[in-house]
């Protein structure tokens, strides 16, 4: 008799407070369109989004999350860097991302000579839309 009883309240107690999950979603996009393959993700999430070939994409959290989610992509910087969230008990939409920067990495060997680097050296060329550059140069040095 007590284990029925135990297990029927366990049961409504189910019924009475599920744990269930919600989406937070949102497009990800540069001037030229969405932008596939951006990884947007956070601590404690039930299902970190991967942005699709139009560049939408959906993080499943347990109602209640709070938290932060940040979307990645090398080579690539957001705005929003990061967006905050506190207890969420309903979907999210709209929560869209900017790429705001893109990162080339172009490297070159160079030989050996007293007046210049020795090894690979790397030129990083920081592109923010529409036309504005500006690069950034890194080598490493030994002694001759």
């Amino acid at each position: 008799m007590v284990k029925k009883l135990s297990f029927a309240f366990i049961c409504l107690l189910l019924i009475a407070y599920p744990a269930y999950s919600v989406t937070i979603s949102g497009h990800v996009s540069n001037s030229e369109g969405g932008i596939e393959g951006v990884l947007v993700t956070g601590s404690e999430v039930v299902d970190a989004g991967l942005s699709d070939s139009n560049g939408f994409y959906e993080v499943l959290v347990l109602s209640g999350w709070s938290g932060v989610l940040t979307a990645t992509k090398t080579g690539m910087a957001f705005d929003p860097s990061e967006r905050q969230y506190e207890n969420i008990t309903d979907s999210l939409t709209d929560q869209d991302y900017n790429e705001t920067v893109r990162i080339l990495t172009r490297t070159w060997n160079v030989p050996m000579m007293p007046i210049l680097p020795a090894g690979p050296v790397a030129m990083k060329k920081r592109m923010s839309p529409p036309l504005h550059s500006r690069w950034v140069m890194t080598a490493s040095m030994r002694p001759i």
